[in-house]
């Protein structure tokens, strides 16, 4: 892995030198587009249509529209030089217990390895992060932009996740929520013993990608002549009306079925 971040958290009178390394990569297959006569592939352009001319990247600059058809322009080392604290160094803010943290609230997540002298003080902080069950709450400037960041750990290994800011998590308040529901005590129960019955360890491999296994088998016949295969017109599940059964008939389906005598 190459990392894409270099500098330091501080913690306190703490620093702590450190690299940030992305966390995931994409393996969903990606596709081009091409056209449907010759298969060729097509391309963007960029074109100034007042000049009316293809432009090269040393051409093009970067334009805030702060009115309609106005803008103000911004050059890449304008933005490089604003007066960030969060450029080289991750300033832990405060701390949150992380049972807290929303899961709506996490963006990208990015592994933290202690650059040179920082392994003590990198061992520290990761103990009483995890010890406590806590995250530390920061700023920090990755790819052009300020993101609001948690720093957490596990097993020893401090991980960032940066968030979305408060302003840009909708509101849920248009939704056509139901109101108050009664519920059963019966039917609070079997619904408990349901989702305890169902709980496992956190496996995510357990869980493999059907549409990316469907599409490679796709790709595999075509590329040798052969058709298709075409699914099972879906059938579809009977509308539950009465939530006591439906509980119960879940419940008995996961019991597990006694073996024959061979």
């Amino acid at each position: 892995m190459r990392s894409i971040w270099k500098g330091a958290i501080s913690f306190g009178l703490l620093h702590i030198p450190v690299k940030l390394y992305p966390a995931a990569q994409e393996s969903r297959p990606r596709f081009r587009l091409l056209h449907r006569l010759c298969h060729t592939p097509i391309t963007s352009r960029r074109y100034c249509p007042h000049c009316q001319q293809e432009l090269e990247n040393e051409a093009i600059i970067r334009g805030y529209e702060f009115s309609p058809g106005s803008f103000v322009t911004v050059e890449d080392q304008e933005l490089e030089a604003l007066p960030l604290p969060s450029a080289h160094t991750i300033r832990l803010l405060s701390f949150v217990p992380l049972a807290e943290l929303d899961p709506l609230y996490y963006q990208k997540g990015y592994y933290v390895e202690p650059a040179e002298g920082g392994a003590r003080a990198y061992g520290l902080l990761s103990q009483v992060l995890e010890e406590s069950q806590r995250a530390g709450l920061a700023r920090v400037l990755l790819r052009s932009r300020e993101w609001l960041a948690a720093v957490a750990s596990r097993g020893g290994l401090l991980r960032l996740h940066t968030l979305w800011e408060a302003a840009e998590i909708r509101s849920p308040q248009s939704l056509a929520l139901p109101g108050e529901i009664r519920v059963e005590p019966q039917e609070r129960a079997l619904a408990r013993q349901l989702v305890d019955q169902m709980t496992q360890p956190f496996q995510p491999d357990r869980f493999p990608n059907q549409w990316q296994a469907a599409f490679q088998e796709l790709l595999e016949r075509k590329l040798r002549g052969e058709a298709p295969v075409r699914p099972a017109a879906p059938q579809e599940e009977p509308a539950v009306s009465d939530l006591l059964a439906a509980l119960e008939k879940s419940l008995q389906e996961l019991e597990p079925q006694p073996v024959s005598p061979s």
